[in-house]
This record gives structure tokens, C-alpha cells and sequence, in this order.
């Protein structure tokens, strides 16, 4: 079953990469995404492909690793949606729009720390270091997770103006939801390594 769900992510991603080049070099005119959504949406596939490899594969990242690497992914599609949040609101919702934006220029802060850490290995792979990159980020995600809430409750009712499909603002609000597991699991992972090293 993985193989053939790794075989499909595999031609997802390949279709969606090439969509990105036809938009890019306008051989796909009167598209209705940005570019940036494309890459976006590609990048997801190409998360979901490596996953389904390691499952396969029966290997997993060392734990500082995949904290770091699974940060860095996820921060940088958090940072996407308020991008793309703050781009399909209607101007007019001006309090929405400016928080969107907010939102936007704390997760690429919190991007370019991740990847400053990234860089750092090993020396970034202490435990306090980790927990306190975990927890900071833990408070964001939980944050931009409830505005998204708010903002897919909001579209659902039609109580506010926005070209943002529910479905879309529903799959956005889900993907922030799944970050705070991992950082949760991430966390009592840690934990639990401190302790028996004990």
C-alpha cells in the first residue's frame, strides 16, 4: 500500500512542479494560483513522499535531527498561509488583512531561527536548547492556530468578505493543528530521552 501511495506522491509532485514552470514562464495564462501556492502545495507532496521512503525504508531521523528539519518544513508552510491569507482577504478586511500580515513576519522570524539552529548542528542538539526552540514555537503555531479558526469559522458563515474557499481555510487551520502534535510529540520525546539518560 506505501509503495503505491509513494508512487502517486512521486507523480503529484512532478505535475505540480511542472504547473509551477508553465506559470512561471507564462505558458499557463489566466491561472488562478500563485506561483508561490503551487510550490507550496509541491513542497507538501514532496514532505509526504520523503515520509512514505523512510516508512518503507524503516529508518527514522536521530530526534534532534528530525525536531529541526520537521521545524524548519512546517514553519515556512505556516509562514505561506498567512501569506496567502492576508492575499485572498478582501482588502476592505482591513483588521484581518494587517494580522495576516502579523503573522506573516513572526513565522519567517521564527524561520530564519530554525534555520540559524539548522545550522548550528551539532552543537544546536542540546536538550534546554531544544525545549526552549519547541516551546517558542509552540506558543506561535497555537496562536496562528486559533486566528485561522476563527478565520475558517468566519468564511464558513459567510461573515466575512475573502475569495478563500471553507475547504481551503478548514485544510490551513488542520495543518496548524498537526504542528502542535508533532511539537508536542517532539517534546515528550525529549523528555523521555533526558530521562533515561539519567
Amino acid at each position: 500500500m506505501n509503495i503505491e501511495a509513494h508512487h502517486a506522491a512521486v507523480h503529484i509532485w512532478a505535475f505540480k512542479r511542472k504547473v509551477l514552470g508553465l506559470i512561471i514562464s507564462c505558458q499557463l495564462p489566466g491561472a488562478n494560483n500563485f506561483p508561490l501556492l503551487v510550490d507550496h502545495t509541491s513542497r507538501e507532496a514532496n514532505y509526504f513522499r520523503n515520509r512514505l521512503e523512510e516508512l518503507n525504508a524503516g529508518k527514522l531521523e536521530p530526534l534532534h535531527d528530525a525536531i529541526i528539519d520537521e521545524n524548519v518544513f512546517f514553519l515556512r508552510i505556516m509562514a505561506d498561509h498567512a501569506k496567502f491569507i492576508g492575499h485572498l482577504l478582501d482588502p476592505s478586511e482591513r483588521q484581518l488583512v494587517e494580522q495576516a500580515r502579523n503573522f506573516s513576519h513572526d513565522f519567517d522570524q521564527l524561520l530564519y531561527q530554525a534555520l540559524d539552529l539548522s545550522s548550528m548542528r551539532p552543537q544546536s542538539q542540546t536538550g534546554p536548547l531544544l525545549d526552549q526552540f519547541l516551546d517558542q514555537n509552540r506558543v506561535s503555531v497555537a496562536s496562528l492556530r486559533d486566528f485561522k479558526k476563527t478565520a475558517r469559522d468566519l468564511i464558513e458563515a459567510c461573515k466575512i468578505k475573502s475569495i478563500i474557499h471553507p475547504l481551503l481555510a478548514d485544510h490551513v487551520f488542520r495543518e496548524a493543528e498537526r504542528f502542535l502534535c508533532l511539537i508536542d510529540m517532539f517534546e515528550a520525546s525529549l523528555t523521555g530521552s533526558t530521562t533515561a539518560s539519567k
